[in-house]
């Protein structure tokens, strides 16, 4: 008789994706070199001229390991859930650093940032000079912060003059993503609720 009553399930947005032990457990003993990059003396980095590890990152998801990895480089919380929100709508929520998008040509888009062209290729190089695997999160964020102070200095001053995360949010997909406006009610959205959930 009942047989016919249908039944709401419902799930929670999360993907879990396996440790560096879990994937290679005889890395668990062997300590690894962290990779790094060097900031300038001039650009605003919490470091200046010292060189800052980008090896390890902290954080039990890639939302988080964002937004501490922007924290631990100098930017306030609200700017770096601007980079978060941003990443989100970009990469999808769990901000994948193997996201492609084959549309628009050529050699498509990829990673948390959608990198493009000559982007996308100065991503590669980069990762490659650093001995780093450019589809890993940690080579992404290195190179994000490359870009900031060499090609994308006018994006690196925006971000830092923000002072809530939805201007963040704004400041990032307008000079760094440069999207067109596209999805900036999402990306706000995504920013928020990282200052919420990290702060």
């Amino acid at each position: 008789k009942d047989s016919q009553i249908p039944l709401v399930l419902g799930t929670v947005p999360k993907i879990d994706y396996p440790s560096v032990q879990q994937v290679n457990p005889s890395s668990a003993c062997v300590p690894q070199p962290p990779a790094y990059v060097t900031a300038g003396p001039d650009d605003g980095f919490r470091n200046g001229s010292r060189v800052i590890p980008v090896g390890s990152l902290e954080g039990s998801t890639n939302g988080e390991r964002v937004y501490r990895f922007f924290v631990n480089n100098g930017f306030t919380p609200e700017q770096a859930c601007g980079w978060v929100g941003n990443f989100a709508v970009e990469s999808f929520i769990a901000i994948d650093p193997t996201a492609f998008n084959s549309a628009g040509g050529g050699q498509g888009a990829f990673g948390i940032a959608q990198w493009r062209g000559v982007r996308q290729t100065a991503l590669r190089e980069w990762a490659g000079s650093t001995g780093q695997d450019y589809r890993t999160l940690e080579a992404q964020l290195g190179f994000v912060l490359h870009e900031l102070q060499t090609t994308e200095r006018t994006a690196n001053a925006q971000v830092r003059s923000a002072g809530s995360a939805a201007a963040a949010a704004r400041a990032v997909e307008a000079y760094y993503e440069r999207s067109g406006g596209s999805k900036v009610a999402e990306r706000v959205f995504y920013a928020e609720d990282a200052l919420a959930r990290y702060r």
